[in-house]
């Protein structure tokens, strides 16, 4: 699996998850749901941004790479 095809799964996977959270947060409010939100959901959007940034970067330097190395 390239990085590119790996980093649009994992975005398109997190995607799904934000929408079932959403709407399993219509009916789900009380002080558990809002810790889960806090403590689960948060850092994982914050660490699929981060990841995927990274991701990206690393693409541009395979790219780099293989132009470099002549394997356009």
């Amino acid at each position: 699996m390239s990085v590119t095809s790996a980093r649009m799964r994992m975005q398109s996977e997190y995607k799904e998850l934000a929408i079932a959270w959403r709407r399993v947060s219509e009916t789900w409010r009380d002080p558990v749901s809002r810790a889960f939100h806090e403590r689960r959901i948060q850092p994982l959007e914050r660490r699929i941004r981060s990841a995927a940034s990274a991701m990206e970067q690393l693409e541009g330097e395979l790219a780099q790479a293989r132009r470099d190395c002549g394997d356009d």
